[in-house]
Parts: C-alpha cells; structure tokens; sequence
C-alpha cells in the first residue's frame, strides 16, 4: 500500500495535536480550529490527520460508530481543505484499541 502525505503548499503549520480515539465519538479541540471573531480571521483552512496505530472510523455528517464510517487505517493519512469540514468531523476506534491520530492545523 501507498502512504503519502501532502499539506496545501500555500499555508502554513500555527497548531498540532496528538487525539486519542476511544468508544465516543470525539472531534479536533475548538480553539485550535476557531478564529477570531466575529469576522473568523485566522480559522483553520486545512489539516493534515496521520493516523498512527489503530484503525478508527469517521463522519462528517454525525458521529460515527465502531462499524459505519470512514475508515482511516494505521499509518495511513487525510487532508481536509474545508473548514465545515473540519469543524464536523468526528473520530471513533474501530477496534478494541484506542487509535492516535497526529493533527497539524494549517492558515
């Protein structure tokens, strides 16, 4: 298998962090991805998500479960470009480990 990893060359890296994954749905920290308001200066405009060790599984559209959602496997990586995307997504285990996920937030 393939493993690549890109960021939007365009922006720059201002915030990370390392997201355990267990059996409730859990998203990025809200002050990471937020910008100033009320005009949204600064949010986050993309992200690059490693997943290191377990597979999990996410959605965009509401939380997802140990059996339906994406699946983001162990060593394999995802690039959101889009900020709704990114304020949605949710993250669970697939498995009966907990995965870490490495996020760095670009601007």
């Amino acid at each position: 298998m393939e493993h690549s990893q890109s960021t939007a060359g365009f922006l720059g890296v201002y915030d990370f962090e390392t997201i355990t994954v267990s059996t409730s749905a859990i998203g990025f920290t809200s002050a990471k991805i937020e910008g100033n308001q009320p005009d949204d200066e600064g949010k986050c405009r993309a992200v690059l998500i490693t997943c290191e060790d377990e597979t999990v599984r996410y959605r965009f559209d509401s939380a997802p479960t140990a059996s339906v959602g994406h699946e983001l496997a162990a060593q394999q990586s995802l690039v959101l470009a889009n900020y709704q995307q990114i304020k949605d997504i949710k993250f669970i285990r697939k498995g009966s480990s907990d995965g870490k996920l490495q996020v760095s937030f670009q601007r």
